[in-house]
C-alpha cells in the first residue's frame, strides 16, 4: 500500500470542499429561447440541480457558443461545475479549459469570479499529473489574490497553501517548504488559515521522513486548531488523521490507533454531514489494521470507505480508485491474488482514465500491481511493470524516499524470485539503505528487508551474512513486540504476532538446522528464540492482567470487570437458543466489538505497570545455571520445513526438534531432530490414543516420542519439559520403554512446564496470594436441577457408594464406571446409563420434532452423541468429602460446594483461592462433521469447544430454557475467573487437558482458560477417566501435597501409588501437570 494515496485525498477533500462558485449577473440575451433555457439553467444552479443543467446541454451550447462572449464563459462554468458534480471530471476539465481560454481571448475578468476559475483548472491539472500547467494556474491565482485581497487575506492564504499541496505532490519538498514558511511570515497568526498552514507543514515533513519535526509541528498545529475551531470540528478531526498517518509512517501503530479512535470519536459526536471526513478517516484506520496484520478488520473500514466514495463521487472517481487500490494490498497480503489483481486493474484503470497513464497517482497502483503479480507467479509482466515504476518514483520523488525503497524493495523480491541472486542482492540493499536513513532500524519496514537478505545469504550458503541479518530481524521483532502489545487485546496480540513476526521466527529453525555443523552454536540460539517467544500471547496477557489486579488503581479494576462483564454476555449469547442465527451473531459480534475495545484501553493502561512484554535476554546458559546436578531441560520445537530458494516457502513437512540442556552442558544444547512430524501428528497419534483406551501394550510411541531425547539424558534424574504441537497431546509419563518393560514415570521424573524460562524467571507474588488462603472444592453437581425435584434416587446412589467406600468395598473392576463413557463417568459422551439415573432422567431427552438446537446446546447434544442426557456422578462427592477431610485433619480452611449448589456462580462467585478442585463432568467438542456443522460460528472459537458441566446442565441441554445458571462452564468464560495467586486448579473430569493446539502457544482450551485467568499450576486429564481410580489418585495427591507442600512429587507418587493397583497407563496415567 502507496502512503501517497492516503495523503492526497485528504488533498482532495480540502480542495473540493473550498471550490468558488460563479458569480451571477444581468445579460442580454439576443433570443427569448435563450433566455428562456439560460434562466431555467441559472434556476436549476442556484437549487444544486445540476443534472438539469447537464439535460438542457445541447441547447445552451447551440445558443451560446455563437457568441463567444461573457454569456458563453458562464454557460461554460454551470457544465464544468455539473460534470465535476456528477462525477465526470474530464468532460468538467474540458469545459473549464473552454472558459480560461475565452476569457483570456475577450479579457473579461470584471463579472466573474475569475479566480474560482483558475482554482478549478488548477486542482484538475494537478490530478491529472499535468503538474506544471498546475504549478502556472496557482501562480496566476496567487498574484491574482494579492492584487484583489492583499497578502494577508484568507483568499491569498488559501491560494499559496495550495501551491505548497502541488510543489509536494510534485515532490519538490524544498520549495513547498519556503513556500510554507514565507506565508506564515506574511499572514498574522489569527488567520483562519494559519492553523491549517501549520498542519500543511507537518504533512511534508511527514512525506519527507522527517517524523521528529513533523510531530512538534503538528502538536503545535492541533494547539492552534483547538484555540480557533475547537477540538470538536472537522478540521480538527482532519488533523487527527494526518498526525495517525505520521506514526503509521513512523511504525508506531499503536499510537496511531489511539489518535484514530480519538478522531472517530469527535466524528461521532459532530451534526451534520461528514461523509467526506468518515471516508478518510475510515481509510487511515484500514491502513493502520492492513500494517498490524489485521486483515479482516481492513477490509472492513476500507469496503465503508469504497462505499462512501461510491456515493459521493461516483465509481469513476480517482477517490473511489484509491479505496479500491487500499483494498487490493489487503487482498495481496492475505494470499487472495486474483481479488487484488482485479481490484489494481480496476483501480489504475479508472485513474488512467482521469489522470494519465503518464501520471504520478497511475505510479503509485502500478507499483502494486506489480507485487501482486509478483506473488502471483506472474514474473515478467512484474518485471516490465516495476521497471516503469521504479523510474517514475525515482524521478518524482528522489532515490532517498521512503516510497521509493518500497519499490526497490519489491524489485529485489522480483529479482530473487527470478533467481537472478546478485540483483535481489543490489536492491535489497539499497532499499535497506534507504530505509535505515529514513525510517530508522527499528521501522517494521527495515526488518522486512533485513529478512529477505537474511533468506538471499541463506540460499547463496552465506551463514555468517543470514546469522548477521537474521540478529537484526529479531532484534527489530521484539522493539515491534514491546512497542505494540500495550494496545492490543489477546486475539490482537494473537494475529499481530502470527501474521507479521512467527513465520520469521519459524524459518529459522529451519535455517538452523540446516546450517549448525558449520556453527553450532545456531542451536544455542534456536533454543533462546523459544524463550522468548513461546507462550509468549499467554505470558503477555497474564502480564496485562497481573498488571491490572495489583495495580490498586480502582478506575482501572472497574475497567477491567465492566470487561469481564461484556465477556460474560457473549458467552451467554453463544448458549442461546430463543434468537434467530444472524440475529444472535449480529449480537455477539457488537458485543465483541465493546469487548475488544475495552481490552485494549485496558491492555493500554496497564503498560504503565510493565516495563516490558518480552524479555527476551533469558538464554540457555541462564536455564543452564538454574538447573542442579543431574537436572535437565527440553525444548520441543515444532515446525514447518523452509526451502530459502527463490521461492521461498514453507512445505508441507512438519518437524520436531527437542534441545536438551543439561547442569553440565558446555557449549551448546544438544539437539534431537524427529523429521517425521506428519505422522507424529496424525497415526501415531491415533495409534497412541487408542493403545491407551482399549489398555493395549504398546512400544511404538515411547520409540518415536521419547527415545531420541532418553539417549540424550543419560545420568539426568529430573527433567523440565516445555512441550509443543503432539507432545501436548500425550501423557508423557505414559510411554512404555521396551528395553526395560517401564513406563518413564517410573525411568525419569518429568516436571511439564509451559517454557523452560519458568525454571529463571522469578514472579512476583501476587497482592490476593496469602500462605493460607483458602481451598474451594467443587463437586458432584445435580445436573437435573431445575428440572426435577425430586433426586433421591441419585442421593440414594451417592450413599450406598459413600458408605462402600467407607467399608472399603464395591470396588470391583467389571462394574466400576469410568468418567468418560457410560454410567458414572466423568465426561460427556456414549449414554447416559441406568439404574437409579434411568428414572431420574427419563422425560428429559431431546425431542425430535423441534430439531437439533443450536449454539453450544446443540453442539453438545451433538457431540454426547445420545437421546438421554447427562449421568450424575456420586463418586465425585467421596472424592471431594475425603480430600475436605484431608484438609480439615492438616487443619487448612477449605470449603465444599456439592449437589444443588454446584452451579456456574458458585465457580464464579470463587475469589482467589489458594487451591480450586473440581469434580464433575468436562467436554472436549472435536470439529463436527459437515452435516452436524449447524452452527459454524460457535465451532471457530477454540475457547467454546472445551468447557466443565455444573447443576442444572440437563434442564438446559433438553428445554433450551436460559438462565443465569444453564449449567455449562466454557473455557471462554473460565479466563474471567478471579484466580490470580491461586496456586493449583485441578480439573478432576474427562478431557480437561485437551484443546485445539497452537504452535508455540499450547493448548487453547480450559488449560489455557484457568492459566490466564490466573492459576500458576493444573493438573487436568487427556482422556476419559475412571471414577473410582481418579478418587484414589485424587486423594492419594492431596495426602502427599498437604504433608509435605511439595506438588509435583506428590503428583508424581500418587500416579505410582495407582499403578501398583491398576497396572494400566489408561487408569493412572490420564492426568497430568502443568505449570511453575
Amino acid at each position: 500500500m502507496k502512503t501517497h494515496i492516503l495523503i492526497f485525498k485528504g488533498i482532495l477533500i480540502f480542495f473540493m470542499a473550498s471550490a468558488f462558485l460563479p458569480a451571477s449577473a444581468q445579460y442580454k440575451f439576443d433570443s427569448k429561447p435563450f433566455k428562456k433555457t439560460f434562466e431555467k439553467a441559472k434556476k436549476a444552479y442556484d437549487d444544486y440541480d445540476y443534472a438539469t443543467i447537464l439535460d438542457l446541454e445541447a441547447d445552451l451550447l447551440k445558443f451560446s457558443e455563437p457568441k463567444k462572449d461573457t454569456l458563453t464563459a458562464l454557460v461554460y462554468s454551470f457544465l464544468g461545475e455539473s460534470y465535476d458534480v456528477e462525477g465526470d471530471p474530464m468532460k468538467a476539465y474540458d469545459y473549464y479549459k473552454k472558459e480560461y481560454a475565452l476569457r483570456q481571448s475577450i479579457q473579461d475578468k470584471s463579472e466573474y469570479n475569475y479566480g474560482g476559475l483558475l482554482f478549478n483548472l488548477a486542482f484538475y491539472a494537478m490530478g491529472l499529473g499535468d503538474y506544471q500547467e498546475s504549478e502556472k494556474l496557482f501562480l496566476e491565482l496567487v498574484d491574482e489574490d494579492k492584487k484583489i485581497y492583499g497578502n494577508k487575506s484568507e483568499e491569498y492564504a488559501r491560494t499559496v497553501k495550495n501551491l505548497a499541496d502541488l510543489y509536494k505532490s510534485m515532490g519538490r519538498y524544498k520549495d513547498s517548504e519556503t513556500t510554507l514558511r514565507k506565508l506564515m511570515r506574511e499572514i498574522d497568526s489569527d488567520n483562519p488559515n494559519y492553523p491549517s498552514v501549520v498542519t500543511n507543514l507537518a504533512i511534508l515533513y511527514t512525506a519527507t521522513g522527517e517524523f521528529s519535526k513533523s510531530e512538534r509541528t503538528f502538536e503545535r498545529a492541533l494547539e492552534l486548531l483547538e484555540n480557533s475551531v475547537g477540538s470538536a470540528s472537522l478540521d480538527y478531526v482532519v488533523a487527527l488523521g494526518s498526525l495517525s498517518f505520521l506514526y503509521q509512517s513512523a511504525g508506531r501503530y499503536s499510537e496511531a490507533e489511539e489518535t484514530l479512535t480519538a478522531a472517530n470519536s469527535i466524528l461521532d459526536r459532530l451534526q451534520g454531514e461528514n461523509e467526506q471526513v468518515k471516508s478518510l478517516i475510515y481509510n487511515y484506520t484500514g491502513a493502520v489494521k492492513f500494517r498490524m496484520g489485521l486483515y479482516d478488520d481492513a477490509i472492513t473500514y476500507f469496503t465503508q470507505a469504497l462505499k462512501i466514495d461510491s456515493t459521493l463521487y461516483g465509481t469513476e472517481s480517482p477517490l473511489y480508485a484509491y479505496s479500491l487500490d487500499a483494498l487490493g494490498s489487503v487482498y495481496n497480503y492475505m494470499g487472495n491474488h486474483a481479488q487484488s489483481i482485479e481490484a489494481y486493474e480496476e483501480a489504475l484503470r479508472i485513474i488512467g482514465g482521469v489522470m494519465g497513464t503518464e501520471s504520478f497517482d497511475y505510479s503509485y497502483s502500478q507499483a502494486n500491481l506489480a507485487l501482486a503479480y509478483i506473488n502471483d507467479g506472474q514474473l515478467e509482466k512484474a518485471l516490465s511493470t516495476m521497471t516503469e515504476v521504479l523510474a517514475t518514483d525515482k524521478a518524482v520523488l528522489g532515490d532517498d524516499h521512503p516510497d521509493y525503497a518500497n519499490s526497490v524493495h519489491n524489485m529485489g523480491n522480483l529479482q530473487f524470485k527470478r533467481e537472478n541472486y546478485s540483483e535481489a542482492d543490489k536492491y535489497y540493499n539499497e532499499s535497506l539503505r534507504i530505509r535505515k536513513r529514513a525510517l530508522g532500524a527499528t521501522h517494521p519496514k527495515y526488518a522486512e528487508t533485513t529478512n529477505k537478505l537474511a533468506i538471499l545469504k541463506w540460499a547463496q550458503k552465506d551463514s555468517k551474512g543470514a546469522e548477521a541479518f537474521y540478529k537484526e530481524t529479531f532484534d527489530n521483532f521484539f522493539t515491534q513486540i514491546n512497542a505494540y502489545f500495550p494496545i492490543l487485546s489477546e486475539d490482537e496480540k494473537a494475529t499481530f504476532y502470527y501474521t507479521k513476526l512467527r513465520t520469521a521466527f519459524e524459518e529459522f529453525n529451519s535455517f538452523a538446522i540446516d546450517r549448525f555443523k558449520d556453527n553450532p552454536a545456531l542451536i544455542g540460539d534456536m533454543y533462546n528464540i523459544q524463550l522468548a517467544t513461546k507462550g509468549l500471547i499467554l505470558y503477555a496477557t497474564n502480564k496485562v492482567r497481573e498488571s491490572i489486579l495489583n495495580s490498586g488503581d480502582t478506575v482501572i479494576i472497574n475497567k477491567y470487570q465492566d470487561w469481564i462483564s461484556q465477556k460474560e454476555k457473549i458467552a451467554k449469547l453463544y448458549s442461546s437458543n430463543d434468537e434467530e442465527l444472524d440475529i444472535r451473531n449480529r449480537k455477539i459480534d457488537s458485543l465483541s466489538d465493546i469487548a475488544n475495545t475495552l481490552e485494549r484501553e485496558l491492555s493500554t493502561a496497564s503498560a504503565a505497570f510493565s516495563n516490558t512484554f518480552v524479555k527476551k535476554d533469558y538464554t540457555w546458559q541462564n536455564v543452564r545455571d538454574k538447573l542442579k546436578p543431574g537436572e535437565a531441560a527440553v525444548e520441543i520445537i515444532r515446525f514447518r520445513e523452509f526451502k530459502p530458494d527463490s521461492s521461498g516457502i514453507f512445505t508441507d513437512n512438519v518437524y520436531y526438534a527437542a534441545l536438551v540442556v543439561r547442569s553440565d552442558t558446555k557449549d551448546n544444547p544438544d539437539l534431537v531432530i524427529i523429521r517425521n512430524g506428519n505422522q507424529m501428528e496424525d497415526r501415531y497419534l491415533a495409534n497412541y490414543r487408542n493403545a491407551i483406551r482399549y489398555k493395549i501394550e504398546e512400544d511404538f510411541s515411547y520409540g518415536l516420542f521419547w527415545k531420541p531425547i532418553a539417549n540424550k539424558l543419560e545420568g539426568v534424574k529430573k527433567v523440565y519439559l516445555s512441550p509443543d504441537g503432539a507432545f501436548n497431546q500425550i501423557s508423557i509419563y505414559t510411554l512404555r520403554n521396551p528395553d526395560t518393560g517401564n513406563y518413564t514415570l517410573d525411568e525419569i521424573e518429568i516436571q511439564v512446564v509451559t517454557n523452560t524460562k519458568d525454571i529463571v524467571e522469578e514472579r512476583k507474588p501476587s497482592a490476593f496470594q496469602t500462605k493460607d488462603g483458602k481451598a474451594v472444592l467443587i463437586g458432584y453437581p445435580n445436573y437435573n436441577k431445575g428440572a426435577f425435584e425430586d433426586i433421591l434416587a441419585e442421593d440414594a446412589i451417592a450413599a450406598s457408594v459413600v458408605t462402600a467406600a467407607a467399608e472399603g468395598r464395591g470396588d470391583s473392576r467389571e462394574v466400576r464406571g469410568t468418567r468418560g463413557g457410560t454410567r458414572g463417568t466423568r465426561g460427556t459422551r456414549g449414554s447416559r446409563g441406568s439404574d437409579g439415573e434411568e428414572g431420574a432422567s427419563r422425560g428429559l431427552t431431546r425431542g425430535a420434532s423441534r430439531g437439533l438446537p443450536r449454539g453450544i446446546r446443540g453442539n453438545l447434544n451433538r457431540y454426547i452423541n445420545s437421546d438421554d442426557l447427562l449421568a450424575l456422578l456420586p463418586g465425585t462427592k467421596v472424592e471431594v468429602e475425603k480430600i475436605n477431610a484431608l484438609y480439615a485433619s492438616s487443619k487448612t480452611s477449605s470449603e465444599i460446594v456439592l449437589g444443588d449448589n454446584a452451579i456456574e456462580t458458585s465457580l464464579k462467585d470463587v475469589r482467589y483461592p489458594r487451591t480450586l478442585h473440581v469434580a464433575t463432568h468436562g467436554f472436549f467438542l472435536e470439529d463436527p462433521k459437515p452435516e452436524e456443522a449447524i452452527d459454524t460460528k460457535y465451532i471457530e472459537n477454540p475457547l467454546l469447544k472445551s468447557g466443565l458441566i455444573f447443576a442444572g446442565a440437563n434442564s438446559f441441554l433438553a428445554t433450551g430454557e436460559m438462565t443465569d445458571d444453564d449449567g455449562i462452564l466454557t473455557a471462554y468464560e473460565a479466563m474471567n475467573l478471579d484466580l490470580d495467586g491461586t496456586e493449583l486448579v485441578v480439573l478432576s473430569a474427562c478431557e480437561t487437558g485437551l484443546g485445539e493446539i497452537q504452535n508455540g502457544e499450547g493448548v487453547y482450551g480450559l488449560q489455557r482458560a484457568f492459566r490466564v485467568a490466573g492459576a500458576k499450576s493444573m493438573i487436568m486429564s487427556m482422556w476419559t477417566v475412571d471414577d473410582d481410580a481418579t478418587q484414589e489418585l485424587m486423594t492419594h495427591f492431596y495426602e502427599g501435597w498437604l504433608k509435605t507442600g511439595d506438588k509435583h512429587a506428590s503428583f508424581i507418587n500418587a500416579q505410582k501409588a495407582l499403578k501398583k493397583k491398576y497396572p494400566e497407563p489408561y487408569y493412572w496415567g490420564a492426568f497430568i501437570m502443568v505449570g511453575e
